[in-house]
């Protein structure tokens, strides 16, 4: 299966494993339902850590608030550690979202991305 290019992360890792359109549908905007879904497909698990932070976004996601201006008080997580839970996201998932594409280069390209923003490669 080849993916489209313009898919990014959790949800190109979902099809990758073989999940349909129709489970990209089911988890909807939701991160957390996205990442239980790939892990339930045997993607590494978030650590605590980056899974509170994934959790306090997650709302935010699933409503479109980064999308639209919605007024009032919001809570986000520490930027340094939601930042490191979506390098650990991509680093983990790249090499199935890689050979689903049929590309030889997306991981290489991928961690050399990731060195430039965070100053170094995230742990598996």
């Amino acid at each position: 299966m080849r993916l489209s290019r313009n898919r990014t992360g959790v949800k190109s890792y979902l099809l990758a494993r073989g999940g349909t359109l129709n489970d990209l549908k089911t988890v909807g905007h939701s991160l957390m339902r996205s990442m239980v879904a790939a892990e339930d497909l045997g993607l590494t698990p978030l650590s605590p850590e980056h899974r509170d932070a994934m959790e306090m976004m997650d709302r935010y996601y699933r409503e479109h608030e980064f999308r639209y201006i919605v007024t009032g008080l919001k809570e986000y997580p520490n930027l340094s550690r939601l930042l490191s839970a979506g390098a650990t996201i991509l680093y983990n998932a790249a090499p199935d979202v890689e050979s689903a594409m049929g590309s030889n280069d997306l991981v290489h390209r991928m961690r050399l991305d990731l060195s430039a923003v965070l100053g170094q490669t995230p742990p598996a």
